[in-house]
């Protein structure tokens, strides 16, 4: 089988398996758009021109903020298998309203699908559906101040500082890690993790400090606290928690994570390994290398490879998106705070050229929405595949900017080369 890839974007084929073991072609191609340079501030929506020369590549490695599994995930492997839903995720900062101190502001992402071009002729402005609505609350930089007790010291929460731009980063969301290393050894003796996000803050464990002073070690008069969260889940104290010590299985790290009291607030990728999304990675037992090793598990959920929190998932959506960012995009576009970008109605598309002389358009799914909040760029995953063993003499990866177009067209006597 042959495969071409016909648009100026990065495409590529590649084979996957199913949780059956049966394997598929898969097809993926990456399709971003920028908003036009200069600008100017609109409250109507900016149409987002897409990069058809030198377009970013296919992204073949997890990407993160700083050091690999240390910091914030940016984006992952475009050579996902399958998603069964489409990710949304946001990268770059939030802006505080009009570019003046706040102490604290929302922020929201809204995801539409422009009515105009779906709409049926009699009513071409019917109201947009709403795919995605979903707001947060961020704050200047704030922290809990320690509180002398008669038994155990407190944590006292402080009040944000004002700021103009805060990142979009799960160091700032609710979460940590309790680590104790012996000065004198190296060994740890004590490693424990918020399993629902490691590198956050507002989390620790409770035999943290206890620990810390058998080594001669007091708590600091300050830590930070989360500056993402909930509207309607604040976190109003430090979160001590008693969870057992040592390795658990994912079941027991999901079953410590339903006691904190709030869940990690943020816009970007969820790590591999964070509670709830390594439960749906299968279980990787005795069992499996003795029965389905190097296949996958009969318990996986291809749930997995979405990576986006649970409430940016969205159903595969349609061409022609329209994505509202409010304060999250620079003050000297967003009129308002809010910045309205919409996606030309364009169609990725696969034509199958089967041994017999048979040719399929088959469309590519939008799995991936990747949103960049700095550099004003949305990119468009889209992946669609076929199961391997069918008749497939040539794969051709097309793209057609025209809506109203049919995706094949009888060419006369015309022969296929």
């Amino acid at each position: 089988m042959e495969f071409r890839n016909l648009t100026p974007f990065h495409a590529l084929c590649f084979g996957a398996l199913d949780p059956a073991g049966a394997e598929h072609r898969v097809v993926v191609m990456r399709v971003t758009y920028r908003l036009a340079p200069g600008a100017a501030p609109s409250p109507g929506p900016h149409l987002l021109a897409v990069i058809d020369g030198d377009s970013p590549p296919l992204v073949l490695a997890d990407r993160y903020a700083g050091d690999e599994g240390c910091s914030s995930p940016l984006g992952e492997s475009d050579l996902a298998p399958c998603k069964p839903r489409c990710d949304v995720i946001v990268n770059g900062h939030a802006y505080s309203p009009g570019g003046i101190p706040h102490h604290r502001w929302p922020v929201r992402l809204r995801l539409a699908i422009d009515a105009a071009p779906l709409a049926a002729p009699a009513d071409p402005t019917g109201p947009p559906q709403v795919l995605l609505d979903k707001t947060l609350i961020v704050h200047g930089p704030r922290r809990f101040r320690r509180v002398f007790g008669l038994i155990a010291d407190r944590w006292r929460l402080e009040s944000a500082e004002p700021a103009t731009r805060v990142p979009l980063a799960y160091e700032l969301a609710f979460g940590g890690a309790s680590r104790v290393q012996d000065p004198r050894t190296g060994e740890l003796l004590l490693d424990e993790v918020c399993f629902t996000n490691p590198l956050g803050c507002g989390w620790q464990h409770k035999a943290l400090w206890p620990l810390a002073r058998r080594l001669g070690r007091a708590p600091p008069p300050t830590l930070p606290a989360p500056q993402w969260e909930y509207p309607e889940a604040p976190l109003e104290a430090m979160c001590v928690t008693e969870a057992p010590r040592g390795p658990l299985t994912p079941a027991q790290m999901l079953a410590a994570a339903r006691a904190y009291p709030v869940t990690p607030a943020g816009l970007g990728p969820i790590g591999r390994a964070w509670t709830p999304r390594l439960q749906r990675a299968g279980t990787y037992d005795q069992d499996w290398l003795d029965a389905r090793w190097p296949g996958l598990p009969d318990d996986l959920d291809f749930g997995y490879w979405n990576c986006a929190p649970d409430d940016q998932q969205i159903p595969y959506p349609p061409p022609g998106l329209e994505i509202t960012l409010d304060n999250l995009a620079p003050p000297a576009l967003a009129p308002g705070g809010q910045l309205v970008l919409r996606l030309p109605p364009h169609r990725p598309f696969v034509l199958v050229r089967l041994t017999s002389g048979v040719m399929l358009p088959l469309p590519m799914l939008t799995d991936t929405v990747a949103i960049d909040t700095d550099a004003l760029t949305v990119a468009l995953v889209h992946r669609t595949w076929i199961r391997a063993g069918t008749p497939v003499r040539v794969l051709e990866a097309r793209f057609e900017i025209d809506p109203q177009a049919p995706l094949i067209t009888r060419a006369g006597r015309h022969q296929d080369p």
